[in-house]
Formats: structure tokens, sequence, C-alpha cells
């Protein structure tokens, strides 16, 4: 399973189809959060529109924030603002089923890492 951070997922939509970008991924996951954020970012229609109909595809596990979720963000890293933490914490919910955490912020990439889960950008070399 790969997780989804949002900026990821609005940088694959603006280059074009990210449902093609994604194709070779088993699993994607994403954090309800992520629904929040695509509708309060000021983005172009279009990019919202293609970011959101990754969210509805088959091959995408939506995760809701859960107490646990909740209780591991509270705790995050000091780099961390409280989005990045509840990402983080969304995809260490789900153990060792995640296999890589797609994001585009090496700051997010560096806590990710330190928890032991490989960063990677799309289509799915090293984070930066």
């Amino acid at each position: 399973m790969i997780y989804l951070h949002t900026s990821t997922l609005v940088r694959l939509a603006r280059d074009g189809d990210p449902l093609r970008a994604l194709r070779g991924a088993r699993l994607v996951v994403v954090s309800e959060l992520t629904r929040a954020e695509l509708a309060a970012a000021a983005l172009p229609e279009g990019v919202r529109r293609r970011a959101c109909a990754v969210l509805d595809a088959v091959e995408v596990l939506e995760v809701a924030v859960s107490d646990l979720v909740r209780e591991l963000a509270e705790s995050r890293p000091e780099a961390l603002d409280a989005d990045q933490a509840v990402h983080l914490a969304t995809a260490l919910v789900l153990g060792t089923g995640i296999t890589a955490f797609a994001c585009d912020d090496p700051v997010l990439a560096a806590a990710v890492a330190e928890c032991g889960v490989r960063a990677v950008v799309p289509p799915f070399g090293p984070a930066a």
C-alpha cells in the first residue's frame, strides 16, 4: 500500500491524469483529511476534479481520522505542522501494510523516514 499525501495528489492532478501516474500501485491510501484539504484549497476546477477522481477510485482506501490517529498526531515531531502530523499518524496506524509514503515535502519525508517508512515521490523514486 502506498500512502498518498494531499500535496502529491494535487501535483499529480496538475500534471495530468493522477490515476495513470498511480496505476502501478496496488492500493493507494489517503486520510479523510485529504478530502477536506482538497475542498478548502484554492485550486483550478480541473485540478480539483482530477484529484477527487482519485479519491473516488476503487483502488483508493480512505482512512478515517480516529482517536488513535489524533493521539499519534499530538505526539508529532516539532518540525511538522498539525496537518502533516495527521497524515503521518494515519500512515503509521496502518503499520507494516504501508510500503511507501508519497509526499513532496522534504520535512515530512524526513519525518516519515525517521519512522521507518520509505518516502517516495511519484513515479515512486526516493523523496528529495
